[in-house]
């Protein structure tokens, strides 16, 4: 073995093992995972979201587990982190002397073959009620059992409070439910499509004994909206975690690792569980005096309803409470109310230590199992709003183009115009892992582009080339790709993993990412202005323009915008965050800036105080207004990456305006990529790994036709790379790896510090591996 291949194959031994280019294929087939090279398999062999102990237990598939471990595939299934639990309608077997549990004879998904026998609800509150039918896989069993669900106050939430023939009236839930502010459940139904007969004398062929019904239909699974704000979801995920760990789990993909079901979308219909409302008295105790609680119109703490509270605001407002759809909900007034402005603060707080101790309880629960490398995968890209911040091994979330929660009504569009990397990156810092994993859907308007070719492929080799690997879903006809296609991608992946290694993204920009800012334009009914986002969408500009200007960037989000992370950067942009903590300012940002960084802010920074300071205004204005006048300083008054990304069009006019503008604050300072003669379409990432002494260059096409499907060959590329010092003394010699064809590259050494890099052809990829000779 050459020495370089084993530095490689030490480092990865090392590294947990989705830190090895992880491909993974959703199959309960092992052929079907193997035919496209996978090397996870989410087999749904463990599946668990929030149904309970029981429900896991009867839904194993233990050979299909063993068969895929023993064809070399590591395996998940999906779990859910703070986003419904089911609870489903099912048919109970007779009770078998000596059985483990007691089997299903049907459920919801086959209600059809229901026989008459004995009905229960299985679900979350089997475990945390020790109901009988589902023992011994509840709270008292002997290794995964856990509490009793409580009440805030401490009242056990045990039995129910109407016939238990309905799950909905589970003390359970009644505790632990997200609520929406008028106190009623936040809850989804799943509902069959056989209606009950309408003539005399017709039967249905969906029985409907025991379904529940719901506004003249009839449903079998109820999905109940966690309160994150509940501490004893933590409990039951360590149950949950360390009975499939025992049972060969390698790994969970943990659904709504976000805000989503716990704050939602629009939180006044499921942000009031009682959870939340109880432990934001104590929240308002520990943060405000009585003063200010009297200014907020809190009189008596101990009683106060937050619920209540908002209600009544609205009504100042002129709206009707007990609608949920008032547009009263939305108004701009909600961004200046102190209250709710607290309210939202809480819910971030309480939100991102629910995630931190459901990742802690997953791992610990895992290693007690004996596997201490147990990945947690977790969802939702677009609507983490600062919840998550680190404690998740690998984001691995479901993404279109098109309409989304951070990037608006129109989105992110296709190519040629469209960037995707800047979503890529900005998963990345969410997570623990040097790689995202993506569920790419073409859908609705772009199932017609589904299955193409070249769109696909333009869309894989962009993620590659940003250490992000799609998630492959043979038979789900939403998801991008046909079998060939996708097989030959993540062939493709497996030949070059070994070569790329632990290699690490190079940048010399930081784009800063305020959660905080986003927050602030939150009210209960939703983002204020869901097409008008100006930090969202200036993040997003600002991104793609440095990507197509192939500056190497990072986005840095405030948690993690300290001085070690400043210190690796040239440059820190900050579009129009409107929330800046001024401590962060002069504890972080000044003294870097005294040590030689370079600032670029633009549009209304820093007009609102941070969580501290309760989003508070500034009275001065601009907490940056007072390094305008600095050396390596520049303010533009304009939201110009807000113009960039909501202009289409005019991007290649507007571009020079960004380049402009950073070579002004950067000065003469060498860049890592310095493009001679390369495209806005082809992306460029700078990449290095000293260990192995190699610097690597991933360029990719995007001039996509997507109507013809047809990709333009970019031809003579030229540029030039910033030489690592570690690397400077040493020769270099250049190999590329390439899905079609060997393009041919050729080195210049222009000076110690600087080579330039010529490749005489680009069709969809190359990935150039710089080498020092030993």
């Amino acid at each position: 073995m050459c020495l370089s291949c084993f530095v490689v194959c030490a480092t990865f031994l090392a590294s947990p093992w989705w830190e090895d280019f992880p491909r993974i294929v959703e199959t309960p087939r092992l052929d079907r995972a193997q035919a496209h090279h996978g090397s996870v398999g989410m087999c749904a062999a463990h599946t668990d979201p929030g149904w309970g102990l029981y429900g896991q237990v009867i839904g194993y598939h233990g050979e299909r587990a063993r068969a895929f471990q023993e064809g070399g595939l590591k395996i998940i299934s999906y779990a859910e982190t703070y986003g419904t639990t089911y609870c489903y309608i099912a048919e109970l077997a007779p009770e078998t002397p000596g059985a483990d549990h007691r089997a299903l004879l049907c459920s919801h998904w086959n209600w059809a073959k229901y026989g008459g026998g004995e009905i229960a609800w299985v679900g979350i509150h089997n475990w945390f009620d020790d109901e009988a039918f589902a023992r011994p896989y509840t709270r008292t069993h002997p290794r995964y059992g856990g509490p009793a669900m409580t009440y805030p106050d401490g009242t056990p939430a045990t039995g129910y409070r109407g016939p238990a023939t309905d799950p909905r009236n589970s003390r359970v839930y009644d505790a632990c439910a997200a609520k929406d502010i008028l106190g009623r459940f936040a809850l989804e139904y799943r509902f069959h499509p056989e209606m009950p007969p309408t003539g005399e004398g017709e039967t249905p062929k969906v029985p409907l004994a025991g379904l529940l019904p719901v506004g003249g239909r009839h449903a079998g699974l109820v999905l109940f909206c966690k309160d994150s704000a509940c501490p004893l979801f933590t409990d039951y995920a360590r149950a949950s975690t360390l009975m499939a760990a025992d049972h060969g789990s390698d790994g969970i993909w943990s659904d709504n690792y976000s805000a989503w079901d716990s704050f939602g979308l629009r939180p006044v219909q499921n942000a009031f569980g009682d959870w939340s409302v109880a432990r934001f008295r104590d929240y308002l105790k520990e943060h405000f005096d009585a003063d200010s609680l009297a200014a907020m119109g809190v009189t008596d703490v101990d009683r106060f309803d937050i619920r209540t509270a908002l209600r009544g605001v609205l009504r100042s407002f002129g709206g009707n409470d007990e609608d949920l759809q008032d547009p009263l909900w939305r108004d701009p007034r909600w961004t200046e109310t102190p209250l709710w402005r607290a309210y939202v603060i809480f819910k971030r707080q309480t939100g991102t230590e629910a995630l931190s101790r459901y990742y802690r309880a997953v791992k610990d629960a895992a290693a007690e199992a004996g596997k201490p490398d147990y990945l947690v995968a977790g969802n939702d890209l677009q609507y983490m709003l600062g919840w998550c911040r680190g404690d998740l091994d690998l984001v691995s979330s479901e993404m279109s183009p098109g309409w989304g929660l951070a990037t608006g009504p129109r989105g992110i569009p296709l190519f040629p115009v469209g960037r995707f990397a800047p979503l890529y990156k900005f998963a990345r810092e969410h997570a623990r892992s040097r790689f995202v994993n993506i569920w790419l859907y073409l859908e609705n308007e772009y199932a017609p582009y589904r299955i193409n070719p070249g769109l696909v492929n333009t869309f894989y080799y962009e993620m590659l080339a940003n250490d992000t690997l799609p998630m492959f879903h043979p038979g789900n006809d939403r998801v991008a790709g046909t079998e060939g296609d996708n097989a030959a991608f993540f062939a493709f992946v497996k030949r070059v993993a070994l070569g790329y290694g632990a290699r690490r993204p190079v940048a010399d920009v930081g784009l800063y990412y305020s959660s905080s800012s986003v927050l602030h334009t939150l009210t209960p009914g939703g983002i204020q202005h869901h097409a008008d986002q100006p930090h969202h969408f200036g993040l997003w500009g600002w991104a793609t323009a440095l990507g197509e200007l192939h500056y190497q960037y990072r986005i840095l989000p405030e948690w993690g915008c300290t001085a070690a992370t400043l210190d690796g950067l040239q440059l820190l942009v900050i579009p129009d965050a409107q929330v800046l903590d001024p401590s962060w300012v002069e504890d972080t940002l000044m003294p870097w800036l005294e040590r030689g960084g370079r600032l670029l802010y633009t549009g209304d920074c820093g007009l609102y105080r941070g969580e501290a300071d309760n989003f508070n205004r500034n009275e001065q204005g601009s907490c940056l207004a007072f390094l305008r006048d600095r050396p390596r300083v520049a303010y533009i008054a304009e939201n110009l990456g807000r113009v960039y990304f909501d202009t289409l069009e005019a991007r290649d006019a507007l571009r020079p305006r960004f380049s402009q503008a950073v070579s002004e604050v950067w000065g003469e300072s060498a860049c890592a990529v310095t493009p001679i003669a390369v495209p806005a379409t082809v992306g460029v990432t700078l990449y290095e790994d000293q260990a192995r002494g190699r610097l690597f260059a991933d360029l990719n096409n995007m001039n996509l036709n997507p109507e013809t499907d047809t990709i333009q060959s970019a031809d003579d590329l030229a540029l030039s790379v910033r030489i690592p010092g570690w690397m400077a003394q040493r020769e270099l010699y250049g190999e590329v790896y390439a899905p079609d064809g060997s393009p041919a590259v050729h080195l210049t050494r222009m000076d110690a510090a600087t080579l330039e890099v010529r490749l005489d052809r680009l069709r969809r990829y190359a990935g150039i591996v710089l080498t020092a000779r030993p």
